[in-house]
């Protein structure tokens, strides 16, 4: 009997048999890319992405749902676009920051200026931060948990952990090891006031229905080195993922980087499942090695790289590169196949479809 997807998920989650490998793969930039250009094929034209999705083949991966709302308190947002750059300047009763951002043809807005440029900037920040709310909404997860029903199981999206989000989204990573060597004690200090805004956030993923977690995502060894994850990042992750495995619960980490160097820290962590997870040939991970390396303990949500689904890559190299795949794991093994990162808008959509196929037959 053919089981859902939801059952297949959760199956190899508990590491039971499955009758196939969930296939779970994001179409969206593929799907948005060409039908902003008028270039989707015929037979998509009058699709939904996810009817695209079904089309293809492809499992429900219902990750499109957030478990709070963030709300500013006693800051004024001044918003301003001029040439595709959207500029704002928060406005606080102790000062002002500012960032810049610039929309990109992909999922997320690119930011050209950060919150904090100055050692003058972190008492403001730390204020914004302290005064920000983080309100649950488990009504949102619950709706969207019935909506998916046995297609598939829910997985909420967290805001980073508080160093990355110190070093991505306030710093940005071009001057962050300068302001960390500059201002060593500013640093700290942010980290301990973002510290308090992430626990309120594992609340409010500990009170919603999903059981998928995701906290934590990019972490590629030369910018994330292990002395800072193992710092900063190793004892904020593992007691999260105590937290979420006394509920029954999941902890994810969107693994889209070269994570070579962080293998052992990734499992002292605690994660379960590794999304997105970049294999050979997208970056010098083979995953012959992460297989080993990984082992039992975590589940990769990959295995097919986005780019064996391109040029110059070609059919007779993809086939090669599946039948590998599906040497090395089985169905019932710690595997969730997915594309790393994205199907992305180069790809050669029958090659997408042809993973369907051979899922179904594994």
């Amino acid at each position: 009997m053919e089981m859902t997807n939801r059952e297949r998920v959760l199956n190899t989650l508990n590491r039971r048999p499955v009758d196939r490998f969930p296939w779970m793969a994001r179409l969206s930039i593929w799907y948005s890319h060409h039908k902003k250009q008028g270039t989707l094929p015929e037979e998509f034209e009058e699709m939904t992405l996810r009817e695209a999705e079904e089309h293809l083949g492809i499992d429900e991966s219902a990750r499109d749902v957030c478990c709070y709302r963030k709300e500013w308190q006693d800051v004024e947002i001044r918003k301003t676009e001029e040439n595709g750059i959207i500029s704002r300047e928060f406005l606080t009763p102790v000062g002002t920051v500012s960032t810049r951002t610039q929309a990109t043809e992909y999922l997320h807005a690119m930011t050209v200026e950060h919150m904090v440029k100055t050692e003058a900037d972190y008492p403001v920040v730390e204020f914004m931060y302290k005064n920000r709310q983080i309100i649950p909404t488990p009504e949102k997860v619950a709706e969207y948990d019935e909506k998916i029903g046995d297609a598939g199981l829910p997985m909420v999206w967290l805001d980073l952990d508080p160093m990355s989000w110190i070093m991505r989204s306030i710093v940005g990573q071009q001057n962050f090891y300068y302001h960390l060597a500059d201002f060593p004690e500013r640093i700290e200090s942010l980290y301990e006031v973002m510290t308090e805004q992430c626990l309120q956030i594992q609340d409010a993923a500990l009170a919603c229905s999903a059981r998928l977690v995701l906290q934590g995502n990019h972490f590629e060894g030369s910018m994330v080195p292990p002395p800072m994850y193992e710092k900063y990042m190793l004892p904020y992750f593992r007691e999260f993922a105590d937290r979420l495995h006394e509920e029954g619960k999941w902890m994810v980490c969107h693994a889209d980087a070269d994570t070579r160097l962080l293998v052992d820290l990734l499992k002292d962590s605690g994660y379960d499942v590794l999304d997105c997870f970049a294999s050979a040939p997208l970056v010098p991970f083979e995953l012959e090695d992460a297989r080993r390396q990984f082992g039992e303990d975590v589940i990769i949500w990959g295995g097919v790289p986005s780019t064996i689904l391109c040029d110059p890559y070609t059919d007779e190299e993809f086939e090669e590169y599946m039948e590998k795949l599906f040497t090395l794991y089985q169905p019932g093994d710690p595997l969730m196949l997915g594309v790393s990162d994205n199907i992305m808008p180069e790809t050669h959509i029958e090659r997408v479809r042809r993973v369907g196929e051979m899922v179904r037959r594994a």
